[in-house]
């Protein structure tokens, strides 16, 4: 391999039909990056100089000045008036105000809010330009970086240079300033090549020249910070892969499945580059019917690696379920051709695969039956079916519980729920109770009977408890999320809300099995929805949220009703701007203390 000889050949350009090709796959990124602006800015107008009262008959204001807004349309790079809000102090709620027509088209010319048919127009709300008719989003030309802003975003494409195969790494680039925005540009990143001896070459893009990469972290394009001002901190990792490839026959990359990895829609191929290095037998898994799993679980694990700040990701074969000694892919996953031939149905997270691996192993359940199983209960409740199989005596089995369930008429996740909890509280030692006559009575009454001692020492646990996870407590002005701060909270919210909460007190108590409550702010005191988050397995886990009666009511709790969306909207947010983020600051904490 001549080294020079292949730089010079390198492309500086992505392919023609990369573009179309990316489009097909993430369009919106796309429309994201490249779409065109309203920048207004206040000016003082004349208010009663409005071409369309005369178009359609409004009624003339009094002749006098007041403030208008000049707008600026980066698509046809015209001016045009429109009327003005101010944002009050605080509050993003400026704007601009338009008159829309009876033909349903948008009206240059000053108007304010008492208009008829006056549309107003908040700073980051889209609209349809009134001179060239596209779709525009407003922004204050004030509210833009002195320096401008830089946006961007980085694609993987797949070329042939000679016969060797390489993943280029390209970056889109648009300047946006207060003068307008640029047209764009795409810049060579990096380019990983595979050689003769299938070695990977790691070549990036320096001061208009290419460089050999020679630190000991693997430089993927896809996995190194870059430049974009709409991302935290001005920051960005990651980007999509062009799903359409040459044909690799006869070049170096024929015998690494990189063209099945694609083809599985996998978006990390250097990545998969690296696994194939590492062990060559995955190229026979990617090949097979869990191909498609494998393709998502690799990304699964550099995208959470992202999450975390624990990239970049190298080589990934460190799967517990795979034997690597093996080469035919039924024996490395350790199941029959069946349940091999089986999963060419299924697209499974690495979660998912794990638990069919205990149940297929354990249980002898194929892969069909057990995505009818998670389809039913949840992979949360499947996975604590195992757990409780597992330890159980042999009258209690997953036929039996299917049997029963059906019989009780509530077969489902809320139904496996109610029967894993009440398992829990009545325990083994009474076989007679392993299938009461009533689940849901059977159920209440064992949780009624269940009180934790409110000693000092639950207490005390309490305390510790509030003091690791209290920074977890927050408000959006209206509703928050609150810690108990004492065994007796958790038992009066079971109360009120008539769910099995209370015997959640010695879980709480241990650190790991947390309830926070969901209060209305304006009523912190007043029970709402109770929220369980588990932090025993690595990333916190949301395992469920209820309300009233588990959103069952009626004299014998046969009516079901549903969780609001926006307590589910606020708790999702919470989780993504709260929780994750104060999980990631302890793992980091965890790693920097073992490494002082």
């Amino acid at each position: 391999m001549s080294v020079e000889n292949i730089l010079s050949k390198l492309p500086l350009a992505p392919g023609k039909e990369h573009l179309e090709h990316l489009m097909e796959v993430d369009e919106e990124a796309f429309d994201e990056l490249y779409k065109d602006y309203c920048f207004y800015e206040r000016i003082s107008v004349i208010t009663n100089e409005d071409a369309f009262t005369e178009a359609f008959g409004f009624l003339h204001k009094p002749a006098k000045t007041g403030y208008g807004a000049r707008c600026r349309c980066t698509a046809c790079n015209n001016y045009f008036t429109a009327g003005y809000k101010n944002s009050k102090s605080g509050e993003s709620n400026g704007g601009i105000i338009l008159i829309q027509g009876p033909d349903g088209i948008m009206y240059d010319g000053y108007a304010c809010m008492e208009d008829e048919n006056a549309l107003f127009f908040r700073e980051d709300e889209f609209l349809e330009c009134p001179l060239c008719g596209e779709m525009i989003f407003v922004r204050r030309a004030s509210s833009i970086a002195k320096e401008g802003e830089l946006y961007a975003l980085r694609s993987q494409e797949i070329v042939n240079i000679d016969n060797y195969t390489s993943v280029m790494t390209w970056e889109w680039r648009r300047w946006l300033t207060a003068g307008g925005c640029s047209d764009g540009c795409t810049i060579p990143v990096s380019a990983v090549i595979i050689d003769e001896e299938g070695y990977l070459r790691c070549f990036y893009r320096c001061s208009d020249r290419w460089a050999e990469e020679i630190e000991e972290t693997f430089f993927d394009g896809h996995q190194i910070l870059y430049d974009d001002y709409a991302s935290i901190n001005e920051l960005k990792v990651g980007g999509i892969c062009d799903p359409i490839i040459p044909d690799l026959a006869g070049t170096t990359g024929e015998k690494t499945g990189l063209d099945e990895f694609i083809d599985n829609e996998g978006n990390n191929p250097v990545v998969w580059l690296l696994s194939w290095k590492e062990n060559k037998n995955i190229e026979s898994l990617i090949k097979s019917p869990y191909g498609k799993s494998l393709a998502y679980q690799i990304d699964e694990i550099v995208d959470q690696n992202i999450e975390y700040d624990n990239f970049p990701t190298e080589a990934v074969t460190d799967f517990d379920w795979i034997d690597w000694s093996f080469r035919k892919p039924h024996r490395m996953l350790g199941i029959s051709k069946q349940a091999l031939k089986e999963l060419d149905e299924y697209v499974w997270s690495n979660a998912m695969y794990r638990s069919f691996d205990r149940f297929y192993k354990e249980f002898g359940v194929l892969p069909r039956d057990f995505q009818n199983l998670v389809n039913l209960y949840g992979l949360t409740a499947c996975d604590r079916l195992a757990d409780l199989i597992s330890e159980a005596p042999k009258e209690i089995n997953l036929e039996k519980i299917t049997n029963y369930l059906k019989k009780q008429n509530c077969n489902n996740s809320r139904g496996a729920g109610l029967y894993l909890d009440y398992i829990d509280m009545v325990g083994f030692d009474d076989k007679e109770l392993f299938y009461p006559k009533m689940l849901e009575i059977a159920h209440d009454e064992a949780a009624n009977t269940l009180e934790f001692k409110k000693t000092k020492k639950s207490k005390d646990a309490f305390k510790r408890v509030y003091a690791k996870y209290s920074q977890l407590e927050w408000t959006d002005g209206e509703l928050s999320v609150i810690l108990p701060r004492y065994p007796e909270e958790l038992t009066q919210e079971g109360k009120t809300l008539h769910h099995c909460v209370g015997r959640y007190v010695e879980k709480h108590a241990g650190g790991k099995d947390i309830i926070f409550f969901v209060r209305h702010k304006r009523r912190p005191e007043r029970s709402y929805y109770t929220l369980n988050i588990d932090f025993s397995c690595g990333k916190p886990r949301e395992i469920q949220l209820h309300g009233y009666g588990n959103e069952r009511h009626g004299p014998n709790k046969q009516y079901s009703h549903s969780i609001p969306p926006k307590v589910r909207a606020f708790v999702d947010r919470w989780e993504k701007e709260v929780l994750y983020p104060w999980y990631r600051t302890q793992v980091k904490a965890k790693i920097n203390q073992k490494t002082a």
